[in-house]
């Protein structure tokens, strides 16, 4: 367990989290009907998070739950041309320039957040069609890598007759390829630059729940959680090759189990927003796991309700704002579960 300010858990263990009803007594949730979770909540019922509080149903605003989604990287499809004026034994200059949503020092990111290049020049050509070049261009990034063969290259080039495809590799799902120009290369003249028609065949996503993400982005390094003496250290490690289920809370209530919360509660009460990542190899038990419980009072609780319909977009786009904003529990393959009970829906979004 850790924390990153005051609002932020990733825990690993499943004991971590325990329901109660209104008498203290622990209540287990999963099979539930969502009449039943509403009574307890109504007579009081709450869950603890350890180290991080405890929170009464009745409080909560809103309630959600998203599984991991698996990182994908992105593969795009570059129409090759023929330059204007191109001959047998002319030179092809390639530039591929690269974009992310990251600092990524691999991508020399610049502040509107562009990557520096990678420039790489075919051999003579041997013939001038559009598939003779794309032939040339993929020889002549292999001869490239060869040349650079102890570097990580975010990406990877194949032709596919007279085009060439770009395929993002694994662990640089956050970037993109911006645009893939040609131009004939010589000295004395300037040719102008073709920038090849771009179709994207596989879109990329950094994934969602993913360790190495939390490392980076949640985690980070604190005065807290880098002290020995300051926590629980068997349970601070995020996995790095885990997957985390998200929870995400508002409450409107006074809170005051973490110093310095309290001091934004005037009346009426602040409404406090809350994220928790659990771990799902440790955390996903089908009937007393941490990640069932609390999924099961997402679906009883109703804050939101379930759908009506399942939520199904098209692949490979995601979901709209609107569509996640209607998601109580978002699943693996960016759906949502809607017209079940809450017992099939809790199945359904640990599967």
């Amino acid at each position: 367990m850790f924390s990153l300010g005051e609002k932020f858990r990733v825990l690993n263990t499943n004991a971590d989290v325990e329901v109660y009803d209104g008498t203290n007594t622990i209540y287990n949730p999963v099979g539930q009907t969502a009449a039943q979770i509403l009574a307890v909540s109504a007579a009081g019922g709450y869950f603890k998070v350890k180290g991080f509080g405890k929170f009464l149903m009745a409080n909560l605003t809103d309630f959600r739950a998203a599984r991991h989604a698996v990182a994908v990287g992105e593969v795009t499809r570059h129409a090759v041309v023929a330059p204007v004026g191109v001959a047998v034994g002319d030179v092809i200059e390639i530039r591929v320039t690269p974009k992310t949503a990251r600092y990524q020092g691999e991508l020399a990111n610049n502040y509107i957040q562009g990557g520096r290049p990678i420039i790489f020049q075919t051999t003579a050509l041997t013939g001038i069609t559009a598939t003779n070049i794309a032939t040339a261009i993929d020889a002549a990034w292999d001869a490239y890598k060869a040349v650079f063969n102890y570097s990580n290259f975010y990406f990877d080039i194949a032709n596919s007759t007279s085009n060439i495809d770009i395929t993002i590799a694994a662990g640089y799902e956050s970037v993109t390829i911006d645009k893939v120009e040609i131009a004939i290369s010589g000295q004395g003249a300037t040719y102008p630059k073709i920038k090849l028609v771009k179709t994207i065949t596989t879109a990329g996503n950094e994934g969602r729940g993913l360790g190495k993400f939390l490392e980076e982005s949640i985690r980070v390094s604190t005065a807290e959680n880098v002290r020995a003496y300051g926590m629980d250290t068997a349970d601070t490690v995020v996995d790095l090759r885990g997957v985390y289920t998200q929870f995400n809370w508002d409450l409107q209530a006074n809170y005051d189990e973490v110093l310095g919360t309290s001091s934004s509660d005037f009346k009426p009460e602040a409404n406090h927003k809350f994220t928790l990542f659990l771990n799902e190899a440790t955390c996903m038990s089908a009937t007393t796991g941490a990640i069932t419980k609390l999924a099961s009072l997402v679906a009883g609780l109703g804050k939101p309700a379930l759908p009506g319909a399942t939520i199904t977009p098209v692949p490979p786009a995601t979901l709209t704002l609107a569509q996640y904003s209607a998601a109580p529990l978002l699943f693996k393959d960016d759906s949502s579960i809607g017209g079940a009970t809450v017992a099939a829906a809790t199945t359904a979004f640990i599967a």
